[in-house]
């Protein structure tokens, strides 16, 4: 088995490697955030088509509900389908944009979803042109949607390693999840410095302590339902934007941290 290519992998195998299984899909969503900024979407392609196989062999193993994420990276996929590659045959290109937003209709989690992707299905199989959803396509929507799935992939990871149950579920991370889903990455200076107040302040007294026990009690599932909403992102981000700088004014450095371990 070959850890860096999930068409390689089993489920027995993804479950013995759960940890670096997860850190190379993670690994391949930041290669395909790179190729669709060099505008090169076939090797965008590739790396999408990895990370589906491994998601769907992970999911499928029980070791963790990742439908949310199928459904978005086969929607980004049939978006990057049908709206990029002008060199390929257009009827190639529909065929399988169709059965990527098919995918994605069913791994949709709510009726909205499936509704909006069988509206793309239907307009697609009565011959709309792709270049009107060339005309819609909005690259800098996608890289934000790529950078939010990159950083909850990266969340799954630092769960496994914070409570060693490798079961997915975020319910017990020390993860920052409002932050790095604003900001996209859960390494960068933003994050970094509210990761070093959460450690060196809140948790030094009884009172941030609880505040912190309050927080990754909400803020998981808020991040879930949520945290793909553009509007989201840009309210917590201003207010996000005020306390790092704030922190920083204070003296909380804002260079690379490794989070506390705790009891």
């Amino acid at each position: 088995m070959d850890i860096l290519d999930p068409n390689t992998w089993t489920k027995d195998f993804a479950v013995e490697h759960y940890n670096e299984c997860i850190h190379s899909l993670w690994e391949a969503s930041e290669l395909v955030i790179r190729y669709i900024r060099q505008q090169n979407y076939k090797m965008a392609l590739t790396g999408l088509d990895r990370i589906l196989n491994g998601l769907t062999i992970i999911h499928n193993s029980s070791y963790g509900d990742f439908r949310s994420e199928l459904f978005a990276f086969s929607m980004i996929e049939g978006t990057i389908i049908a709206s990029c590659l002008e060199e390929a045959p257009e009827n190639k290109c529909r065929e399988a944009a169709i059965a990527m937003f098919s995918d994605a209709r069913d791994f949709a989690t709510n009726t909205y979803a499936k509704q909006e992707m069988e509206a793309v299905i239907s307009e697609l199989k009565r011959g709309m042109p792709l270049s009107e959803m060339r005309a819609n396509y909005n690259e800098n929507e996608i890289i934000f949607m790529l950078q939010d799935l990159s950083s909850r992939l990266k969340e799954y990871e630092l769960s496994k390693k914070s409570d060693g149950s490798g079961s997915g579920d975020l319910g017990n991370s020390r993860g920052c999840y409002v932050a790095t889903a604003v900001y996209g990455s859960y390494d960068c200076p933003q994050v970094w410095t509210l990761r070093r107040y959460r450690d060196d302040i809140l948790a030094s007294t009884q009172h941030g302590r609880i505040l912190i026990r309050a927080y990754y009690a909400v803020s998981p599932a808020l991040v879930k339902w949520f945290g793909h909403s553009l509007l989201f992102r840009r309210l917590w981000k201003s207010r996000l934007d005020k306390i790092v700088k704030t922190l920083n004014e204070k003296g909380i450095d804002n260079t690379p941290y490794v989070d506390r371990q705790t009891d």
